[in-house]
């Protein structure tokens, strides 16, 4: 029950937001903590080195 919790946390996304605006050409993955799959682990895995190897931060 902090009030200023809401404030730490915008903080937190304004210096995020600030940082991401200085990179060049990137993709955020977001995704969520659920079992990993190895399926779905090996084709994130190949998105990530795809993007990358296109450039993408």
């Amino acid at each position: 029950m902090d009030p200023w919790r809401v404030l730490r946390i915008q903080a937190e996304f304004v210096e995020g937001f600030g940082q991401l605006a200085e990179l060049p050409q990137a993709v955020t993955v977001f995704g969520s903590a659920a079992p990993r799959r190895l399926a779905r682990l090996r084709a994130g895995r190949a998105l990530g080195r795809s993007l990358a190897e296109a450039g993408y931060a």
